[in-house]
């Protein structure tokens, strides 16, 4: 994951609720996509927040890196394991 160890800084003027920051998106994901990109990532990028009394909290210099680095980062085509196992015993893979 291209995350650095940079915290955020509670303190900034911009440092908000991460809710807020979604309503800024023309379509809202839905909370299991964006609780996977706090918690693990996706496609190399990981959305860094601090949890405050419950609530995931973040600034929006953070939340525009993160939405640049899923910009430029390349599509991985969902893996299929099913597939995969059927083209390696036919040996293709």
């Amino acid at each position: 994951m291209s995350d650095s160890l940079e915290m955020i800084d509670p303190t900034a003027d911009d440092f908000c609720l991460l809710s807020d920051l979604l309503k800024m998106l023309p379509h809202r994901p839905s909370p299991p996509v964006v609780s996977r990109w706090v918690q693990r990532g996706t496609r190399g990028a990981r959305l860094r927040t601090l949890k405050v009394c419950g609530r995931h909290m973040t600034n929006r210099r953070e939340f525009v890196r993160f939405l640049r680095a899923l910009e430029t980062a390349p599509v991985e085509p969902p893996r299929d394991e099913f597939i995969e196992r059927q083209l390696a015993a036919a040996g293709y893979v």
